[in-house]
């Protein structure tokens, strides 16, 4: 049996913050991690570059038009609402608190994320191999656990919540929310205030008992969250506080060990984040108020059933996506209205089999489709008619090579068939989407663009002998199964590799 394997995702990693840290010789764990292993700037998240839609990328090796998780705001045509995961406090007022509780700990993983796609938890179940989850986002598996809703949360519920079994891996830890027989709940933060431990503390405290206890998986995917939080407040980066108490996380769990080259005799560790962020301006003009833009269109309501709205907004800072339930021909109007909005760097939506982008403010065009004669650095093929420079691509022989938009046809394509009939807006750097309810963020760090800033991730993998060439957070579970030598008919094939 191959060694054990963790892999932590450090929420908002940006490449530059951690660099910051390692020339200042303030994470000693991870320069140590590092310079054992593989290391990589540019490990590339998916579109919209959104947590959710990042976690379920990680955990099933898809992208959303495959997993289904289309962001943290989204339009279900199927149920004709806004799905918000409790995106801000009035956000959740608006909502309710029980309804968003749902949302996270039911329906995201049982019915939002795709039945069809196996989650990497499942894929090692099937091959007889064990797993855990530590306050990951996406953590379905084979075994079923009863959550115990902390009082203050069945207060704010109205105390209306129903206990139903949810789905997780052979360990689950989700704080205070699903926290094993095993482990003290008092160990570490678990308040309130401190996210009912979904919080850093808590995930460094569960994976170190779980160390001690004899319990650690082959597999363990352990999830920090707090650094998201910081670069919202601060800027992507301005979080090197945030990234150091991380390390001293990693460094307590490498001290178990004898040493910390005996802890990679037998453990693998991926640090990796799941996107990044850009740093927003403070005042009022970076704010692209797509209910105003869009004012002469009826708009549906959060917390509302669709009956006669002509359009649907979900801002998900840096991104938005519009839909229009009603009646697809008022598309136009609308792209046609944002095309003149300099801010607006790519609208997108799909035509017929072509995906189409405009620029705004310049209003040049991109029309482009899977197969051709042209090729980017990850094997897929295309054809293309129009500016390149709209994705700022520039074409090298038959080589499509990526500028400021890295992956940006295949992670264009795969948002687009994932939000059918929709159009998609991602915002140039500086800016976000302003909408009901909406985080915002002057003055800090948003995320939700194809923007590189808010793509590229750092990516370490140490203890192993094998890297990742040109790595996308999609790579992860093929990368597993080759480590744990599954075979991959646990794994939808993707179709388009050259």
């Amino acid at each position: 049996m191959s060694k054990k394997i963790i892999l932590c995702v450090i929420d908002s990693l940006h490449p530059q913050a951690l660099s910051d840290c390692f020339s200042r010789g303030w994470i000693p764990a991870l320069n140590f991690l590092r310079n054992r292993g593989f290391y990589h700037k540019d490990c590339v998240s998916v579109f919209p570059t959104m947590t959710p839609t990042a976690a379920a990328a990680i955990t099933t090796g898809t992208h959303p038009d495959a997993h289904g998780v289309r962001g943290f705001i989204w339009y279900d045509e199927r149920e004709r609402r806004i799905v918000n995961y409790g995106a801000t406090p009035m956000a959740i007022y608006s909502i309710g608190v029980k309804t968003v509780l749902e949302e996270l700990v039911y329906n995201l993983n049982g019915k939002h994320l795709n039945p069809q796609v196996p989650t990497i938890y499942e894929i090692l179940s099937a091959a007889g191999i064990s797993s855990a989850c530590i306050n990951f986002f996406i953590h379905r598996g084979k075994k079923q656990y009863r959550p115990a809703l902390p009082f203050t949360l069945r207060l704010f519920s109205r105390f209306k919540w129903t206990d139903r079994l949810i789905q997780g891996p052979d360990e689950l830890v989700l704080g205070r929310v699903v926290c094993p027989s095993w482990l003290d709940p008092a160990g570490a933060p678990a308040t309130p205030w401190s996210k009912f431990g979904i919080n850093d503390l808590f995930t460094g405290y569960a994976l170190r008992q779980m160390i001690r206890q004899g319990r650690l998986p082959q597999f363990t995917l352990a999830y920090f969250p707090d650094t998201d939080a910081m670069a919202h407040d601060h800027g992507p980066l301005r979080t090197q506080k945030s990234l150091r108490r991380v390390d001293k996380q990693l460094a307590s769990i490498l001290d178990l060990y004898p040493s910390w080259d005996k802890a990679l005799e037998e453990l693998t560790f991926i640090i990796v984040g799941d996107h990044s962020q850009t740093l927003v301006g403070r005042s009022r003009r970076y704010l692209i108020d797509l209910q105003n833009i869009l004012s002469d269109f009826t708009q549906l309501s959060l917390g509302a059933t669709h009956s006669n709205e002509l359009v649907a907004i979900s801002p998900n800072e840096r991104m938005a996506v519009l839909n229009f339930p009603q009646d697809l021909a008022v598309r136009d109007k609308v792209i046609k209205r944002l095309a003149r909005d300099y801010r607006i760097t790519q609208i997108m939506w799909k035509q017929g089999e072509e995906y189409r982008v405009v620029q705004g403010g310049r209003q040049a065009e991109l029309v482009f489709k899977l197969g051709g004669p042209y090729w980017d650095r990850y094997g897929n093929s295309w054809s293309w008619d129009g500016d390149l420079r709209v994705v700022d691509m520039r074409l090298q022989g038959t080589q499509l090579v990526d500028g400021d938009y890295p992956d940006a046809l295949y992670r264009i394509k795969t948002a687009l068939d994932g939000n059918p009939g929709a159009v998609l807006l991602s915002a140039m750097p500086g800016y976000e989407f302003q909408g009901e309810h909406a985080p915002l963020h002057p003055g800090g760090g948003s995320h939700g663009s194809l923007h590189k800033e808010d793509s590229l991730v750092p990516l370490i993998i140490a203890g192993a002998d094998r890297d990742i060439p040109n790595p996308r957070i999609t790579s992860f579970v093929p990368y597993l199964e080759e480590y744990f030598n599954i075979n991959t008919i646990f794994r939808p094939k993707a179709v388009n590799s050259k």
